[in-house]
């Protein structure tokens, strides 16, 4: 796979990752704490006001509010939540136009996948 490939479809990895990941707590949480989701479970789980909306959180802040939330801790697996940490970096080098080495493609595939076949939207 060329180089341009190898990135476009990186960057689409990452995209579905994100977008699936914030449908989903969206989904979860307004299901528990009703219109007012993020507030409530925001002053609930981190115990203050929150900085920011959902929407403008960064990659690694919407992955570190996932993993404070237990609703999601207690029913998926630990894994997961590793995995995601482990896109950060990875992140950042597709956001920067730095081309990702095998191995960091391969993680990144792989918690697409299993993203995908965990969690339902």
């Amino acid at each position: 796979m060329n180089e341009l490939n190898h990135m476009k479809e990186a960057y689409g990895f990452l995209y579905k990752i994100e977008n699936t990941l914030r449908k989903y707590i969206s989904k979860e949480l307004q299901l528990v704490y009703g219109e007012n989701w993020y507030e409530a479970s925001y002053k609930f789980y981190l115990r203050r006001q929150p900085n920011k909306s959902f929407v403008n959180l960064q990659f690694h802040e919407l992955i570190s509010f996932f993993k404070s939330c237990r609703i999601f801790i207690n029913s998926l697996p630990r894994s997961l939540f590793s995995n995601l940490y482990y896109l950060c970096p990875i992140r950042n080098k597709i956001a920067h136009c730095v081309v990702l080495d095998e191995t960091e493609f391969k993680i990144l595939r792989n918690t697409y996948n299993q993203l995908l076949e965990t969690i339902q939207i």
